[in-house]
């Protein structure tokens, strides 16, 4: 079997459209890049948008691309099972860690808490995204998977 042919059947049943973020690699076991699939070529490899041309292609303007000979899909993130007004530790840059009340979890991951650290159905400040959490020790979550997977 010829090396395009092997490329055509193990992406047999990895059909990504125009458009869709998929990882990709320079080997099989280092497929880690982010990149938004335009199309495969005829010997099997991916083309993709540049990382640096995002935005121009989001923006429908000229970009360029670049092929990749490995690839999978972007497996979706599950976020963590966490309802409004649930207490969890979020820490920023300095490392301090702080409690906070949730309000809601984005869907980049991030948990929005109430900004000023007040008690659920109480008048708070707008809240604020934390990418840096971990669900308050001894809490009981009700069975709820809090942490990311």
């Amino acid at each position: 079997m010829k090396t395009d042919e092997k490329a055509q059947e193990k992406y047999k049943e990895f059909k990504p459209q125009e458009g869709d973020s998929i990882l990709v690699g320079w080997t099989e076991d280092k497929i880690d890049y982010e990149r938004t699939y335009i199309y495969t070529d005829k010997r099997g490899k991916l083309i993709c948008v540049d990382s640096a041309y995002e935005a121009q292609y989001r923006d429908g303007n000229n970009y360029v691309s670049a092929s990749w000979p490995c690839a999978k899909p972007l497996s979706p993130k599950k976020l963590p099972e966490f309802i409004k007004g649930d207490p969890i530790v979020v820490w920023g840059q300095d490392g301090t860690e702080l409690i906070r009340i949730v309000d809601h979890v984005a869907e980049n991951g991030a948990v929005k808490c109430f900004n000023d650290g007040g008690f659920y159905n109480q008048p708070l400040t707008p809240s604020v995204g934390w990418a840096h959490y971990k669900p308050l020790p001894n809490y009981d979550y009700g069975g709820r998977n809090v942490f990311e997977v």
